[in-house]
């Protein structure tokens, strides 16, 4: 079998894994593939190919049975085309918008979701780029609840960050203010060497 004889370099050969098991009708394997050679194009910067792969997976995704682990799956590959559509037509681009708003959809449906805190950064950064400040506000309030109520140290600098630029752009200075000092105050170099 192909996925033994490239076990050690599954990575490398995702695309031709993805397309065998698409030709042999196992498409859940084929859909994997696709996000792995997705990731792996985006990790090398290579977003064109990155979005033709993830959108391959997609495609091929409304074909299977409507489950939650389609919709995980689905949410996986939503959140890393809206990065890599970021990277190759900007934030401000209605295929980000999509890509995210698409993501929020399947965090709703699935519950509570750890890509929950990433689906709303990633929809935020598009709102805020694209003019719809009240949105980006709203998710920013959302961001905020959200931190204050995980575990994970990072997304506090983060969600006052997100919300405080909001209400800077909305003439709301104190309030912006008040966010900006809380997230320089929850940051902690240990914890943030890297940028959500």
């Amino acid at each position: 079998m192909l996925e033994t004889l490239y076990a050690t370099e599954q990575t490398t050969y995702a695309v031709q894994l993805a397309r065998h098991f698409a030709a042999a009708g196992m498409l859940e394997k084929a859909v994997d593939y696709l996000h792995q050679a997705g990731e792996h194009a985006h990790h090398l910067l290579a977003n064109v190919e990155a979005i033709e792969h993830l959108r391959h997976g997609l495609a091929l995704l409304v074909t299977l049975p409507n489950t939650p682990r389609r919709a995980e799956r689905e949410l996986a590959l939503q959140i890393l085309l809206g990065n890599a559509l970021i990277a190759v037509q900007g934030y401000a681009a209605a295929a980000v918008g999509a890509a995210f708003h698409r993501a929020r959809a399947l965090c709703q449906q699935l519950g509570d979701t750890p890509q929950l805190f990433l689906v709303l950064h990633g929809l935020h950064r598009h709102c805020y780029n694209a003019g719809d400040w009240e949105l980006a506000r709203e998710l920013g309030e959302q961001m905020v609840r959200l931190a204050e109520h995980n575990v994970d140290p990072r997304l506090r600098p983060e969600a006052h960050r997100a919300l405080g630029l909001t209400q800077w752009l909305q003439g709301v200075f104190d309030a912006a203010y008040a966010h900006f000092t809380q997230g320089i105050a929850a940051y902690d170099p240990q914890h943030h060497t890297t940028y959500l």
